[in-house]
Parts: C-alpha cells; structure tokens; sequence
C-alpha cells in the first residue's frame, strides 16, 4: 500500500484532471481490479476514493 501523502497526491490529480467526477472514475476503477480479483490494487483504489471524498465537499466543490 503506498503511503498515505502518494494516496492523497493520487487523488488531488484526478480531482484536477476529473474534476467532482473523479470519485466517479476512480470507483470504476476500484470496481474493475476488484471484479479481476486484483485486491491489492483495489484497496489502493478504496484508498483514493476515500481521499477524494476528503478533498471535495458535499458540492464537488474542492475543498484544498
């Protein structure tokens, strides 16, 4: 598992690049490594999303 401040910066460059739908893509993906039984790469992926949340408000707004 990478650390946590790499989960964070992975999070902050979907949110720059997706913008409110990266929890959208980065949950597409969690889903797709999950399904292939690929969970170490999943939990990464849970990871981001949870940090996603973190990062954008109830709006989608960013929140730093």
């Amino acid at each position: 598992m990478p650390d946590n401040i790499d989960i964070y910066r992975s999070a902050k460059v979907l949110i720059d690049k997706y913008g409110p739908a990266a929890e959208s893509y980065a949950e597409e993906l969690f889903e797709k490594h999950h399904a292939n039984d690929d969970e170490k790469a999943a939990e990464v992926w849970l990871a981001i999303i949870k940090a996603i949340e973190v990062l954008l408000d109830s709006k989608g707004q960013v929140l730093h």
